[in-house]
């Protein structure tokens, strides 16, 4: 038996998730056009793959960190109950969520 993705049209597969992809693939990729980006970057200006592992490491550690412990968090019964209770009571908590675990927000502030 062959197990086969949906047919994904080309604005879907670039724009959203909802291309039925799962979404850690998403994050996969995000981390990945990251530290091309930033091995660019790093051979650009002259750097050594030492710069680039230390950037990398600064730039990945928080991020992925902070996903660890959500995805803990979120792997009880217990733990969404409290994220969502945590959610209605404090709104911003949600964004401030997604900024924290995501990849790549250090390249836009230099």
């Amino acid at each position: 038996m062959v197990i086969s993705a949906p047919p994904v049209t080309r604005s879907q597969a670039c724009s959203r998730p909802s291309s039925g992809y799962p979404v850690v693939c998403w994050y996969g990729i995000a981390i990945a056009l990251h530290t091309a980006s930033l091995a660019a970057r790093v051979y650009a200006s002259g750097g050594d793959s030492n710069m680039y592992q230390r950037l990398a490491y600064t730039d990945l550690m928080r991020p992925v960190r902070n996903a660890e412990l959500l995805a803990s968090v979120l792997s009880y019964c217990l733990g969404r109950k409290a994220a969502f209770l945590c959610v209605r009571l404090w709104p911003t908590m949600l964004r401030e969520t997604i900024l924290e675990t995501r990849v790549g927000q250090s390249l836009r502030s230099r």
